[in-house]
């Protein structure tokens, strides 16, 4: 208790210092709180759910390659045949329309069977679940709802049980709402019975493949057991069916969240940066206590001439360190209540996010954390008091100590090293991002507008009046003024989406996998995608059962690498006759601008859901409210208005946004490198006072006097300039994947870095220099 009220009179003693050092260390500790509760959610903490390791999903791989769901027969067959599993459900995700508000919402929902919510084990927060008399044909329709969606749409009310929600204009009653931590599938913002919502010639369709199959393993059965198993089962399918015959895939659950292999790299590159901004903080925190130490010797001599043990001295030093780390943590922990909950808004965006939380794991990792700060940046300060020899103190100067120069010097070393690390990264991440704005999605988006739109499908049944609505509104856009084209597609370009289809070219008995787009005519023409050869659609072509095919270069290069693909016959799985190449058009980037074209293949058609192009001659955002107002023509229909070119910004947000990150981070680190170089540069020159004294005296100008001081300090920032540039060519590597077109040992960056640490360095000890041009010999002679 003595060591600690002495602490605490030290540090009032010396509020700026106490605050300094607080703040820095609250910075970095709370970012560090923030990553880790992410990565722990994400990564690291098992799965909400009873049992999660036994959870398996279950998916088909068609001959081509290609990830497919599963039919509701094999479903049925493989949950009856089979003895590997405890449990096994099936879903099915489709889109419907929140119509009992203006304007409509277009809503991922799932369709599930009755073992749904027995078999991932989850309990509603309010309500219940479905009984067996909600799956029978023509009952009420019932549908439980996901938490985000309950706190969004009815603000968390506990009596939404037994209210309706309109869906495709039908009414729903709300029997059930689910906990937080339950999203599966990913998206889906609420769950409604199989059997009452889906068409009853479905259960019999080998070859609707909509199916997703969900199933607990039995606790003595492996998957690669149960993989062997259900190949058994589907090649009994497929002999009654050869037509549909698959591989079966069988993962854990876990493995299958998007989230746990999209988000690892970019959450565990940010939790090496944040671990190197604290670790460099500390460093200079150890600078700036290093001094306090040196201006305390006299105060230590005093001590220990009065008897005061060197370990005393020791405890004492490391009470007032860890106070210091104590408040700096709890600043942190506030810091990090705020950030953990911007994490948990972006729960849509990341699966998983929303149950980021400081729990205990989280406070546990933190305070060790703490602890290990406040040893980097406290136990050489302290040592280095507790072993002063008491002969020396009293007979030398507060500032005459060879160690803590050297020590100093290190320090500074060390974090310019770190920082240099950091700029790699940030400087590899700023590059990848200006190549991906670089890049070319394979179409223009100057002047064109997407308009998506989503139709209840109660309402539209057949393909006549999908047709009619659709050639309506394509009409109605084409009276506007300003716009010259319009053309539909079925999955927007770069959403990252595309389900694909298998077909086989006539001649060749090999099935193959390619993208499929359902397409209007002029589509190519409004986005601006080049047609190669061939020729584009007409209005003639669109009908229910196309005649003609357009294909991309990607799939004319892999299937007909020396002929011509113009008038070949290819003929696509789920459609009755075979079509006819018409034309070749350019390739589009439909994953990504990081990713390499896919083969694709575009047949004319209308779909439920399209996206209208809309190419303008005048600035698309005056036209955003007019082309809205066109295809509001059913006010069921769900519609987005938005430009192409935000398109493409989406595409890329998470590569700017970890860019945006990685680039303040590096900054930050470049100030407190810049700092630890002044503190040094400046604690040097008063060193040598009596030094630049006596050159000066002795005719050197002030120029050489300015480079003498400028030159240590670049000597010390090109040390730790070779340090860095080592450990980056290691460190950067963890995020190589992340990169495009830039390797990890990118010469621009690295010689950009050097320029960038070298002039901070030299702007650090100007002004210090700049002062010991100033000096007086006379004063500087009678310095001692």
């Amino acid at each position: 208790m003595k060591d600690l009220r002495y602490a605490l009179r030290m540090l009032f003693k010396r509020p700026g210092l106490a605050a300094v050092t607080i703040m820095t260390l609250g910075l970095g500790i709370g970012a560090n709180t923030i990553i880790f509760s992410g990565i722990y959610t994400l990564l690291l903490q098992s799965l909400p759910y009873p049992d999660a390791e036994r959870l398996t999903i279950i998916s088909g791989v068609s001959p081509a390659g290609a990830e497919t769901g599963l039919s509701y027969p094999d479903f049925s067959e493989w949950k009856e045949q089979s003895s590997s599993f405890d449990r096994m459900a099936a879903s099915k995700n489709i889109n419907l329309n929140l119509t009992d508000r203006f304007p409509v919402e277009r809503m991922e929902c799932s369709l599930v069977t009755e073992d749904f919510f027995p078999t991932l084990g989850g309990h509603p927060l309010a309500g219940r679940h479905f009984s067996k008399e909600d799956f029978l044909p023509g009952s009420t329709k019932t549908v439980i709802l996901s938490y985000p969606f309950w706190q969004r749409k009815f603000g968390g009310s506990p009596d939404v049980i037994g209210k309706q929600l309109r869906l495709n204009d039908e009414p729903f009653t709300i029997i059930g709402v689910m906990p937080a931590d339950f999203q599966y599938p990913f998206r889906s913002r609420f769950w409604l019975p199989l059997g009452a919502n889906e068409k009853a010639e479905k259960f019999a369709d080998r070859a609707s493949l909509d199916y997703r199959i969900i199933a607990s393993l039995k606790s003595d059965t492996s998957i690669a057991q149960a993989t062997s198993e259900l190949k058994i089962l589907a090649h009994r399918s497929a002999q009654l069916n050869p037509d549909e015959e698959m591989l079966v895939k069988v993962v854990s659950l876990s493995e299958s969240l998007p989230g746990r292999t999209k988000y690892r790299a970019p959450l565990v590159a940010l939790q090496l940066a944040v671990l190197m901004v604290l670790l460099i903080a500390s460093v200079n925190l150890a600078n700036l206590l290093l001094a306090q130490t040196t201006e305390r010797r006299q105060e230590f001599a005093v001590r220990l001439a009065m008897g005061a043990t060197r370990g005393r001295i020791l405890r004492q030093m490391l009470t007032e360190n860890f106070l210091l780390a104590f408040a700096g943590t709890a600043t942190g922990l506030l810091m990090a209540a705020w950030g953990v909950g911007a994490l948990r808004s972006v729960s849509w965006r990341i699966p998983g996010m929303a149950q980021a939380e400081i729990n205990t794991t989280v406070l546990l990792v933190t305070l060790s954390v703490s602890l290990l700060t406040a040893l980097v940046f406290g136990l050489a300060p302290a040592l280095m008091a507790s072993r002063q020899d008491l002969n020396e103190i009293l007979k030398s100067s507060p500032a005459s100590d060879p160690r803590r120069r050297r020590l100093s010097k290190s320090l500074v070393m060390a974090e310019v090293a770190m920082a240099v690390v950091l700029l790699a990264a940030s400087g590899l991440m700023i590059r990848t991002f200006l190549n991906l704005t670089d890049e070319s999605p394979g179409f223009d988006t100057r002047g064109a507008v997407a308009v998506s739109l989503a139709l209840p499908r109660p309402a539209y049944p057949t393909y006549e009046s999908v047709a009619t609505y659709y050639t309506d509104a394509i009409r109605r856009i084409k009276t506007i003024p300003g716009i010259e084209l319009v053309g539909g597609v079925t999955y927007a370009p770069l959403i990252g989406y595309n389900p694909g289809a298998d077909f086989t070219i006539e001649g060749r008995d090999t099935q193959s996998a390619s993208d499929f787009q359902p397409v209007t005519a002029d589509y190519f023409q409004a986005i601006g995608i080049p047609l190669l050869r061939g020729r584009a659609f007409t209005d003639a072509d669109m009908k229910s059962d196309p005649e003609v095919a357009i294909i991309n270069e990607a799939l004319a290069k892999k299937y007909w690498p020396d002929e011509d693909p113009l008038g070949k016959r290819i003929q696509v799985k789920g459609m009755s006759s075979p079509m006819t190449v018409a034309g070749i058009v350019g390739d589009v980037k439909q994953f990504g601008l990081d990713t390499d074209p896919r083969p694709e293949i575009y047949a004319p058609g209308y779909r439920s859901s399209m996206t209208l192009i809309a190419r303008a001659k005048v600035n698309p955002a005056r036209l955003l409210s007019a082309l809205e107002e066109a295809v509001q023509q059913d006010s069921r229909a769900a519609v987005s208005v938005k430009s192409i070119e935000e398109f493409v910004a989406d595409s890329i947000e998470r590569r700017r946004v970890f860019a945006q990150l990685m680039s303040g981070l590096a900054a930050v680190a470049l100030v407190l490198a810049m700092m630890g170089l002044y503190g040094v540069t400046s604690y040097s020159v008063s060193q040598r006072t009596r030094e630049i004294g006596i050159r000066m005296a002795l005719g050197a100008y002030r120029g050489d006097v300015m480079r003498l001081v400028v030159g240590q300090a670049l000597r010390l920032a090109a040390g730790g300039l070779g340090i860095g540039l080592i450990a980056s060519l290691a460190l950067t590597r963890v995020f190589e994947s992340m990169l495009y077109r830039v390797s990890a040992t990118d010469p621009v960056t690295i010689i950009a870095l050097s320029i960038i640490m070298m002039a901070v360095a030299a702007a650090a000890s100007f002004i210090p220099a700049r002062r010991a041009t100033k000096v007086d010999p006379m004063m500087a002679l009678r310095h001692e």
